[in-house]
C-alpha cells in the first residue's frame, strides 16, 4: 500500500475544517440555549435607554395633599383599575383576576406605618388593597419599581403605586394588572410566589408576568403593539436574541412608545425594560417552544435586570 502525502494533508485539512464547523455549530446553537446572562452593547440598550430618557418632564405628585385633593385622586385611580379589568376582561389572565378578586378593592394613601394608613371611605379589607405612596416615601426608601406588590405572610399583600397620575391608561392597567397577577399567584400558591428570589421558578413567574403585561398594552392599542414589535424582530436575519437587541435602533423604540401617551421621566424607567422583554419573547417564540422558550426567557429576563 503506497502512501500518498498530498491525499493525507488534503484529509487532515478537510477533517479539521469539519470540526471547526461542528465547534461554530455548537456554539451557535448554544448561544440561545445557554443559562448564562449576556450583556448588550452600550450603544442599544443602556444607551438607548438615556436617550429615550433625556428632557422628560419629572411627574406632578398628587400626593400628599390636603385630604379633599387626595380623594379626588383615590377615586380617579379605582375608577381606573376597575375599567382596566373590564376593558381587558378577555385576555384569559384578566378573566381568572376578575374571578378570583371580584371588584373588591380597597384604596388609599400609604403611611410610613403601613398599619396606618387612610382608606378611601374608610374600607381597608378589600381583597384588593392598592396604596399610592408619596414622593418623599420613594426617594427615602429607594425603591426602583413604580407600581410593586408586596405580600404578607398570610395572604393578600399590598400594592403600592406613586401618588401621581400616569401620563397614560393602558401603561397603568398593563403594571397594576402586572402587579395584581404577582398578588394572585402568591394567594393561590404557586411555586413561583413560594420560591426564594432569583431562582428560576421565581424568575418564571416573572416572564410570565411581564408575557401578562405585554397582551394588555396590545389590547389597549387594538394590536398595534404586537404588530410593531413583529416588524422590528423581523428587519434582519439574526442568529441570536443578543444579536437582535443589539440590532434594535432608538427609532425602533420610539416606534413602540409612540403608541402610547409621553411618559413621564419616572415612567419612562419602566417602559423601557419591558420593551425589551416583549422584543425577546417574541423573537423567542418564532425559534423556540415549550421548556426550552421558557429557559431562554429566564435568561433574557436575568440579563435584563
Amino acid at each position: 500500500m503506497f502512501f500518498n502525502s498530498k491525499t493525507f494533508r488534503q484529509t487532515v485539512v478537510f477533517s479539521i475544517a469539519c470540526f471547526l464547523l461542528f465547534v461554530a455549530m455548537s456554539c451557535y446553537r448554544a448561544s440561545d440555549n445557554s443559562t448564562t446572562p449576556f450583556k448588550l452593547k452600550n450603544t442599544s440598550y443602556d444607551g438607548i435607554s438615556q436617550k429615550m430618557i433625556l428632557n422628560k418632564p419629572q411627574s406632578e405628585w398628587a400626593v400628599p395633599a390636603d385630604m379633599k385633593s387626595e380623594d379626588l385622586f383615590l377615586i380617579e385611580l379605582k375608577s381606573s383599575i376597575h375599567v382596566g379589568m373590564d376593558k381587558y376582561s378577555e385576555i384569559s389572565e384578566v378573566k381568572k383576576l376578575k374571578e378570583y378578586y371580584g371588584q373588591d378593592l380597597s384604596i388609599g394613601v400609604l403611611d410610613r406605618n403601613p398599619d396606618k394608613s387612610r382608606y378611601l371611605d374608610n374600607y381597608s379589607t378589600g381583597k384588593i388593597v392598592a396604596l399610592a405612596y408619596p414622593k418623599a416615601a420613594r426617594v427615602e426608601k429607594g425603591v426602583l419599581t413604580l407600581i410593586g406588590y408586596y405580600p404578607k405572610a398570610n395572604g393578600g399583600g399590598v400594592i403600592s403605586m406613586p401618588g401621581f397620575r400616569s401620563p397614560d391608561i393602558v401603561w397603568f392597567n398593563a403594571r397594576f394588572l402586572h402587579e395584581l397577577y404577582h398578588q394572585h399567584q402568591h394567594d393561590t400558591g404557586q411555586p413561583g410566589a413560594l420560591a426564594y428570589s432569583k431562582t428560576d421558578v421565581w424568575v418564571l413567574e416573572e416572564v410570565k408576568a411581564h408575557e401578562f403585561a405585554g397582551k394588555v398594552l396590545n389590547a389597549g392599542t387594538k394590536g398595534k403593539y404586537f404588530d410593531v414589535i413583529n416588524q422590528i424582530i423581523n428587519q434582519g436575519e439574526y442568529h441570536s436574541v443578543v444579536e437582535m437587541l443589539n440590532a434594535t435602533k432608538l427609532e425602533d423604540v420610539q416606534r413602540m412608545d409612540n403608541l402610547f401617551a409621553p411618559a413621564k421621566v419616572e415612567e419612562m424607567n419602566n417602559r423601557l425594560p419591558q420593551y425589551y422583554l416583549d422584543l425577546s419573547f417574541s423573537w423567542l417564540k418564532l425559534k423556540h417552544e415549550g421548556q426550552n422558550l421558557e429557559k431562554n426567557q429566564i435568561t433574557v429576563y436575568r440579563s435584563l435586570h
